[in-house]
């Protein structure tokens, strides 16, 4: 089977542009036809377009896409049994949080009680939700399904005080690391403060403390555009100058 790239836009519900940029940059490289010389697709390519779209809906930056899909190990079906699974948690998270504000609106209206665990069950698996959709596919590639589950169990099982706890750590660390950022000083007190604030944070979710995982962590940061995003929309270069600061100061 071979479709004009018209026709696959059509089918793909994407721009005919789109598609051009994707074979300028050899993630889906278009046939030729040798008389005309117009772009065509396969049956092939329409399995890839496929899976890329898939990521995309992940939020993986389109070089790891290609990293990924143009490996000679890449395994299609393997690939669609994790998105999958993927999938399924994003699923019920959002069945738990749709639960939550459920419960919410009728503890509201006074037709039910409403612990204040109960309260919180929704926000944290938000939280996960969130994660998983913008680093989930990098964590669990570096650092294995096994330990993000952990990870999640682990944000689950929080008590309220805990979970205000995390989120307290995280303002202060984020406050500290912009005053030393705006010093431009890795020895400065806000400095080492805002990485002891951030092994804090890293470590709710780990909960055995690694210093040289913590510097791994730092240095993934500079090198995924999701992360680095994160940091450097506060301030430009921020996210470089945290892996600095952690470089020099985590023992």
């Amino acid at each position: 089977m071979e479709i004009t790239i018209h026709e696959l836009a059509k089918l793909a519900n994407i721009s005919t542009r789109t598609l051009r940029y994707y074979d300028q940059i050899k993630l889906l490289p278009a046939k030729r036809n040798k008389h005309s010389r117009m772009r065509y697709y396969t049956e092939r390519d329409i399995d890839l377009l496929q899976q890329i779209c898939l990521y995309k809906q992940l939020n993986l930056p389109l070089k790891q896409i290609d990293g990924i899909i143009n490996n000679p190990k890449f395994n299609v079906i393997s690939a669609l049994m994790q998105h999958l699974d993927l999938l399924q948690e994003q699923k019920d998270q959002l069945e738990t949080v749709m639960e939550t504000v459920k419960k919410t609106i009728a503890h509201r209206k006074g037709e039910i009680t409403m612990s204040n665990q109960e309260k919180f069950v929704g926000l944290k698996e938000k939280m996960i939700a969130d994660n998983e959709k913008k680093y989930g596919q990098e964590i669990r590639n570096r650092y294995g399904n096994k330990a993000v589950e952990e990870s999640n169990k682990k944000v689950l099982e929080m008590s309220e005080a805990e979970y205000a706890g995390i989120q307290a750590v995280e303002k202060e660390f984020l406050e500290k690391i912009l005053i030393a950022f705006a010093k431009k000083d890795v020895d400065s007190p806000e400095a080492k403060r805002a990485v002891t604030l951030h092994q804090q944070w890293i470590s709710s979710f780990w909960g055995k403390y690694d210093p040289q995982a913590h510097i791994n962590l730092a240095e993934m940061y500079t090198l995924d555009e999701r992360f680095t995003a994160y940091y450097d929309s506060r301030e430009k270069g921020l996210t470089q100058f945290l892996f600095e600061i952690i470089k020099k100061h985590v023992k």
